[in-house]
């Protein structure tokens, strides 16, 4: 994908579906952040419309700067430690919110005319390494229980 074509993708989702503003509502619990929810949001969001399937293959993309310019300069990028902390303190009210208005306005605008399920429009998030990396300083980092 060109940064051109990914530029323009970008202001056409900001325009379309107001996305500063939505993803500027977002918050966490989190004391203290030094990167802001809005960011890391962006970040993931980022992740999900470029079907990259991993947040440690966007942190390879970021740690080789390849979208430093789609971004405001002095703005920190998270890498995949930051975003996994935030995302454990999410509070989901403000994302549900802006899921419904992007669905209304893809709805409204026509985006989705076929493909569905019973009449719904059907979208998959896969959580199941979300929270889980194999970057990690020490062995018990590495572990994962399954309850």
């Amino acid at each position: 994908m060109s940064k051109k074509y990914l530029r323009s993708l970008l202001h056409y989702v900001s325009a379309v579906y107001d996305l500063n503003a939505n993803i500027n509502k977002l918050k966490d619990n989190r004391p203290n952040p030094k990167i802001t929810t809005a960011t890391i949001s962006f970040r993931v969001f980022f992740g999900f419309m470029l079907k990259i399937r991993s947040f440690n293959k966007l942190d390879d993309y970021l740690e080789n700067h390849d979208f430093q310019k789609l971004v405001p300069r002095n703005t920190i990028l998270p890498r995949i430690d930051a975003v996994r902390d935030g995302l454990m303190e999410f509070v989901l009210k403000p994302l549900n919110g802006m899921e419904q208005n992007i669905v209304k306005t893809t709805i409204r605008n026509k985006l989705v005319r076929t493909g569905t399920i019973d009449g719904y429009k059907v979208v998959v998030f896969d959580g199941v390494e979300l929270f889980e990396s194999t970057r990690k300083s020490c062995e018990n980092c590495l572990t994962r229980e399954i309850n």
